[in-house]
C-alpha cells in the first residue's frame, strides 16, 4: 500500500514539473514571437 502512494506521488509530482516546464517553453516562445510581430506594424509605417 505505501509503495502504491509512492508511485502515485512520484508520477504526480513529475507531471507536474512537465507541466511547468511546457508553461515556461510555452510563454518562452510567445515572448520571442511578439518580438517578432512588433516589429511588423513599425515596417508598416514606412
Amino acid at each position: 500500500m505505501s509503495c502504491f502512494l509512492l508511485f502515485i506521488g512520484l508520477t504526480g509530482f513529475s507531471l507536474f514539473i512537465i507541466n511547468l516546464f511546457q508553461v515556461r517553453l510555452l510563454r518562452f516562445r510567445f515572448r520571442e514571437s511578439g518580438k517578432k510581430t512588433s516589429h511588423i506594424p513599425f515596417l508598416r509605417n514606412f
